[in-house]
């Protein structure tokens, strides 16, 4: 699994409708699906991405959360011996 680099929470969703995205729109349009509903897919597959982007981070801040407790608790540990 790779490292997020940058909080996934603080991403916004790109606007699927403009020029930039056109290539991406090219690869879903065809005869059933038309240049509305290759937005919507676009749109749905970036939150379906972002919201599993958001897991793993949370899942990593609770991990370094964990580490930092154990690491102070035995610190504390030595502290006493």
């Amino acid at each position: 699994m790779a490292l997020l680099a940058e909080d996934p929470n603080l991403s916004e969703k790109p606007d699927f409708s403009t020029e930039e995205h056109q290539a991406a729109r090219n690869q879903l349009t065809n005869n059933l699906i038309n240049e509305d509903e290759a937005i919507r897919i676009l749109g749905t597959l970036w939150d379906l991405t972002n919201n599993a982007a958001k897991e793993r981070w949370a899942a990593r801040l609770a991990e370094n959360a964990r580490a930092a407790e154990a690491r102070r608790i035995a610190n504390e540990e030595a502290d006493f011996q």
